[in-house]
């Protein structure tokens, strides 16, 4: 069956959504997995360093502070690549939860009246009525553009009241919410409601991912020239320098 282009458009930019929090997912486990990894392993070094420091220098004959700087700075690399990928993982994660969640997808009834309705005409307002609340408007006969003028009025105040009874169920489904969090969590009912309410009205969503993945992206690459530099040190003057 073919699709509207509206509904083909959403389908693919949703499941697109999926494909790359699942690509984001793979990506963060394998470099996580490694930045771990490399990290325990500079951290082993950086101890025997610490404590054999004077004969490592004489059977190295070399100076181990560079080495130290490099573990040192390997560590504090992997531990701020880390950081910032929990980061992302939790704004990809309100993202979902906020935007391309419930919300996003604009799933429930309107709770307010917007300016295009005081406007609509009556073919306007038949669509709106069956596009946001599901109400399909039906005559015995065909209307003409007087009885249309006549009905159009009643239409628009029969919307106005679907908002309306959109927004007391919404409020009270809200504040039944935020009772239960009071009694599982102790949260202030006040604050949760405020919560709610803001994150309706004025959502914290999104973030510069761009920016945010080239710094996980930058702390990675870094992490990983740290390590190697201070390997390449290590073994550079066990083969040559002795």
């Amino acid at each position: 069956m073919l699709k509207r282009p509206y509904d083909f458009i959403i389908d693919y930019y949703r499941d697109k959504i999926n494909r790359d929090r699942k690509n984001n997912e793979f990506i963060y486990s394998q470099t996580d997995t490694l930045v771990a990894w490399i990290i325990g392993f500079a951290f082993t070094g950086l101890m025997l360093l610490i404590g054999n420091i004077k004969s490592l220098d004489l059977a190295l004959r070399t100076p181990t502070k560079p080495i130290i700087i490099c573990i040192l700075v390997t560590i504090i690399l992997g531990l701020a690549f880390r950081y910032v990928s929990f980061l992302i993982v939790l704004f990809e994660k309100g993202l979902d939860d906020y935007y391309f969640g419930r919300f996003g997808e604009h799933e429930f009834t309107p709770i307010e009246v917007d300016e295009e309705i005081e406007t609509a005409d009556f073919e306007k307002m038949v669509i709106r009525l069956k596009e946001d609340f599901d109400k399909s408007i039906s005559y015995n006969v065909p209307l003409t553009e007087e009885l249309k003028a006549i009905e159009l009025p009643q239409l628009k105040e029969h919307y106005k009241k679907l908002c309306e009874h959109s927004k007391k169920s919404l409020d009270l489904v809200m504040k039944h919410i935020a009772e239960i969090e009071f009694t599982t969590h102790r949260i202030d009912i006040r604050k949760n409601l405020d919560l709610f309410n803001k994150a309706l009205n004025n959502p914290k969503t999104g973030y510069n991912a761009k920016n945010w993945s080239f710094a996980r992206s930058l702390l990675f690459t870094l992490c990983l020239l740290a390590f190697l530099t201070g390997i390449s040190i290590v073994c550079f003057s066990l083969l040559f320098m002795r």
